[in-house]
């Protein structure tokens, strides 16, 4: 199970934030661009698939990673986590055109971001977080697309999205740590 809470900053106070996570890590967070396509099937039984195309630099050639989203916990338990937990499958993908072997099993593309900011790693209530900071944008339906070129989604705001994992049963306490 996948725990993530999603949130804004704005623009003038980054860099405080910054400085807490770096006091919080120790070590200078990951510079990423980070490219999202994500796919929805043709078939009904179907979740999301997200693909990501990331690098550490604008530009480089990076990995692929495909997860597909289940539907998020529900009922009243869940309305009081501080973050979504639901169950993700992930897998590493690599390959001369990897979106188009997507398309050839019946995925068609919904719509694609681009990601660009720095990423965290917390060590925090036994729990490993990642935290992603950064600028969204919206990129043309052609694929590839620049990730420094599309259309702010929300100027003066950036993405702070924090992950963790939980192990069997224990989204209770993963969820917690993402809301200390």
């Amino acid at each position: 199970m996948e725990c993530k809470a999603l949130g804004t900053v704005a623009a003038e106070a980054l860099g405080d934030l910054q400085e807490r996570l770096l006091g919080l890590c120790g070590v200078p967070g990951q510079e990423v661009y980070l490219q999202e396509l994500v796919l929805r099937s043709s078939n009904p039984d179907r979740s999301e698939l997200h693909l990501q195309h990331g690098s550490r630099k604008a530009g480089e050639p990076g990995w692929w990673t495909a997860a597909e989203y289940r539907i998020p916990l529900q009922g009243r338990a869940a309305a009081d986590l501080p973050a979504t937990v639901r169950s993700v499958v992930r897998t590493q993908c690599q390959g001369p055109d990897v979106p188009g072997f997507w398309r050839a099993l019946g995925f068609s593309l919904a719509y694609q971001l681009g990601k660009q900011g720095t990423l965290f790693h917390v060590e925090h209530a036994d729990h490993q977080l990642q935290v992603l900071l950064c600028q969204v944008r919206r990129l043309s339906g052609v694929w590839p697309a620049s990730v420094v070129e599309g259309e702010e989604l929300v100027p003066g705001f950036w993405l702070v999205e924090a992950t963790t994992t939980a192990k069997d049963g224990a989204y209770t306490e993963a969820a917690a740590a993402l809301g200390a």
